[in-house]
């Protein structure tokens, strides 16, 4: 019976380090301010067409309520993210998310703005809270940020 209990505790465990990831997104206004929201979300089954998605994170403002969730449902879209659950290494880490409001080399292949997301980058999550941090900290001496922490 020991042995049981201690499995099913192993099994809980997993699937509660299974529904939440760690992310730090920062939004590239077109403007060249930065927005960013840093913190662990759920993550649940994708419903959102993931066009939608980025539109949706790349379009809208952050200041008050960056989109974490949006962002969290397209990070399960994403081919990186299905490359670190493929190795197992997911849960891990956490992830760096660049969304470009005016992605500029996109923008000159197709002629109009386009946005984009790049650079999905996995981190172990104590690396990337110390990242997030002190990106935090140079966007505050020059003044130009806007910032939601879900720490």
């Amino acid at each position: 019976m020991g042995q049981a209990k201690q499995r099913k505790a192993e099994i809980d465990a997993l699937k509660a380090r299974l529904t939440t990831v760690r992310i730090f997104a920062i939004r590239h206004c077109e403007n060249g301010e930065k927005e960013f929201a840093h913190g662990e979300v759920s993550l649940g089954k994708p419903v959102n067409d993931k066009t939608a998605l980025l539109r949706r994170i790349c379009m809208n403002d952050w200041l008050h309520n960056p989109p974490m969730d949006e962002i969290a449902e397209y990070l399960i879209q994403s081919n990186s993210y299905k490359t670190f659950s493929a190795f197992g290494t997911n849960t891990a880490h956490g992830f760096v998310i660049n969304f470009y409001e005016v992605d500029e080399e996109f923008s000159r292949k197709t002629g109009e703005k386009t946005y984009s997301c790049r650079a999905i980058i996995g981190m172990p999550k104590n690396k990337l809270d110390d990242y997030a941090y002190k990106f935090a900290d140079e966007l505050k001496a020059t003044g130009e940020y806007s910032v939601k922490d879900y720490a």
